[in-house]
């Protein structure tokens, strides 16, 4: 006997799969856990590109960004922000190129870093603050007025 899925039934499960954003989700996912994978075996990469690691919280009226960054100075970052996106770059120079040290071990992930997280809600880029401090990027994003809902207005 074959089944046959209802209409109704069909939509409910589309409308369950949030296109694009669960991709974007799945997808910022997959480069977490591969960055920490390459963190693990440092033979399979050159170590030249490595993710910074992230916290986002939010309150009523903002959402915080927190990047681990240590070693990077502010004129090593870029930073842009989108109404939904933001997008942190930069690079933290080695220091194989010391001059009279033979280096037994390196273990510090140097080179380009780069890490675009999707907000969960729109923002007002122009009310963004940004601050390095200790190692730690944060980032300060006021979310954006969001517009009157809809309602049924009666007919006289």
């Amino acid at each position: 006997m074959k089944t046959v899925a209802s209409p109704r039934r069909t939509r409910a499960r589309r409308e369950l799969w949030r296109w694009p954003e669960d991709i974007e989700t799945m997808r910022d996912d997959v480069e977490h856990w591969m960055s920490e994978r390459m963190r693990a075996f440092p033979g399979l990469s050159d170590g030249s590109a490595f993710m910074a690691e992230m916290d986002m919280s939010e309150t009523n009226g903002e959402i915080e960004l927190a990047f681990d960054v240590p070693g990077f100075r502010k004129e090593d970052l870029e930073l842009d922000i989108e109404s939904d996106r933001v997008s942190v770059r930069g690079q933290r120079h080695s220091e194989k190129e010391k001059k009279g040290r033979n280096f037994l071990r390196l273990e510090r992930v140097n080179g380009e870093m780069e890490r675009s997280v999707r907000l969960p809600c729109e923002i007002d880029p122009e009310k963004s603050e940004a601050q390095l401090s200790d190692g730690v990027l944060t980032i300060t994003l006021k979310k954006a007025v969001k517009s009157a809902p809809a309602h049924r207005v009666e007919i006289k």
